[in-house]
């Protein structure tokens, strides 16, 4: 029954609209970050770059750590698990971990 609900939502996302679709994809990862605090789950968060060769666009990820900085705030029960130690901005991802106690660093890719 899940899986139907959930392929009707997708097959809606055309209908919907990029924000619609914005909105939806908001609404489901606050819902799971909710339920993981709610059952004491941490949370891994893909923080690095990701594998390439002769490209590496890195305006896609230069601010990651700002979104993860209001994360880190709002959800303060959720342990969060910063994948790839956010490479290869990893300084701005050992200050998170310093300054908030629900920050932690994986660091495959260090």
């Amino acid at each position: 029954m899940l899986r139907k609900q959930f392929t009707t939502l997708i097959a809606a996302k055309p209908y919907i609209g990029p924000d619609g679709a914005q909105a939806l994809e908001d609404y489901l990862f606050h819902y799971c970050l909710r339920k993981a605090q709610d059952y004491g789950l941490p949370v891994k968060i893909h923080t690095g770059y990701y594998a390439a060769k002769n490209n590496m666009p890195l305006s896609r990820i230069r601010d990651n750590a700002v979104d993860v900085c209001r994360l880190l705030e709002d959800y303060p029960g959720v342990r969060f698990v910063l994948m790839h130690v956010g490479y290869p901005y990893q300084d701005e991802y050992i200050a998170l971990c310093k300054q908030y106690h629900n920050a932690y660093v994986d660091l495959c890719w260090a």
